[in-house]
């Protein structure tokens, strides 16, 4: 399995890749430069040259592979334009695990297999806020063709190449059509490519099979089933906002012990 994290060219995920690009090679010793390619946005004009030794790709940014108008709400595309601009990288059944910028590995994961028009995904989402099998199905309805075969589910998105070349620019398109939709609703605007990952999926009879494999600080409990971590919501021991704008201020004699948070410290730890 090769991992895709997808970072900007900022300061913050800078230290999020490094983050990342530290916990994989602990993880996978030797072999993590054959398990993950990372996709670097060109969101500020400014080459980044982070050299910090994973295998990765410059991209452009969504305002300019499609033309839209720089704004910011709209930012969450750069995942889809990100693989759409590297997925010719790949064998068409290499596996994928498509990821947000802000997680890493903890535990090397499982030997996952997903069959050709199949994705592995955590469906924490969709009772924690996505709710587009109830409350916010409205947001998704007017794109659905097929009713069936969604979870409300997000990264860690596994998956064969060619399943995301099937639902690319599906997924891509009706992003785009529910932020114009919702131009008042800020959490729509910015959850709009999970929604619309639901549509692409449904439309393309692509099955979601969901896996219990991340943990959210925060949000659930660490488990020894949990592989991933995703830290996007930890305001009480490691606000990503504040900690990676300034990482040696982070106090690392107040973060809990537990696996998440220990390798948290041994990053700024290696750090000084």
């Amino acid at each position: 399995m090769i991992s895709i994290p997808i970072a900007a060219n900022i300061p913050t995920h800078y230290h999020q890749l490094s983050l990342f690009w530290a916990n994989h090679k602990d993880v996978y010793g030797n072999a993590a430069k054959d398990k993950a390619h990372a996709a670097i946005v060109l969101q500020e004009p400014n080459h980044p040259d982070w050299q910090l030794g994973i295998p990765n790709t410059i991209v452009k940014d969504c305002h300019s592979y499609h033309k839209l108008p720089k704004e910011g709400g709209i930012v969450p595309l750069n995942i889809q334009i990100a693989l759409q601009q590297i997925l010719h990288q790949f064998n068409d059944t290499d596996i994928l695990e498509l990821l947000d910028c802000d997680m890493f590995h903890l535990r090397p994961a499982p030997d996952y297999n997903p069959g050709e028009k199949e994705f592995f995904i955590n469906d924490i989402y969709e009772d924690w806020h996505l709710k587009s099998l109830t409350d916010n199905k409205h947001i998704i309805q007017p794109y659905l063709k097929n009713d069936t075969g969604y979870l409300g589910g997000f990264v860690p998105i596994i998956g064969q190449t060619q399943t995301f070349k099937i639902i690319l620019e599906d997924w891509i398109q009706t992003h785009i059509s529910i932020y114009k939709a919702h131009p008042n609703n800020h959490l729509t605007r910015w959850w709009a490519g999970m929604y619309s990952f639901q549509t692409a999926c449904a439309n393309n009879n692509i099955k979601m099979t969901a896996k219990n494999n991340c943990y959210i600080p925060n949000v659930n409990n660490l488990e020894d089933h949990h592989y991933i971590t995703h830290y996007c919501c930890d305001d009480k021991h490691f606000n990503k906002k504040i900690a990676l704008q300034n990482i040696n201020s982070v106090n690392i004699e107040n973060l809990p012990d537990n696996l998440f948070y220990n390798k948290i410290k041994e990053y700024i730890v290696s750090l000084k």
